[in-house]
């Protein structure tokens, strides 16, 4: 559904921006948003307090060639999680490792 949405966007050329939440333990979700290129900027309660990952999607994003840093965190670590995105991480991906779900935050 994801994929049908973003492309009837891309085809239209109107919109700069595609945002989504999340809750942080909706993994098939997580992934579904990051397979479509969407990149978390803010982990922030929302909808009376519930946890959420704000995902945004820049249609006429440049990428940057070069990552100066890549960092992995635990899903569950969401201290941690607010500080990476406050340092200027963002989350691209989420990575299944040693039985733990990890996402992977770059920053260039």
């Amino acid at each position: 559904m994801t994929k049908l949405t973003m492309d009837y966007f891309k085809k239209e050329n109107n919109f700069h921006y595609a945002l989504s939440t999340v809750s942080p333990i909706n993994i098939p979700s997580i992934k579904s948003l990051f397979h479509n290129e969407f990149e978390i900027i803010k982990l922030t309660n929302m909808y009376g307090s519930k946890l959420r990952y704000i995902f945004q999607y820049k249609f006429n994003k440049i990428r940057k060639e070069t990552v100066l840093d890549i960092l992995l965190v635990s899903l569950l670590e969401y201290n941690s999680i607010k500080e990476a995105l406050n340092e200027g991480y963002r989350g691209v991906a989420i990575v299944f490792k040693n039985n733990i779900h990890y996402i992977k935050f770059v920053k260039d």
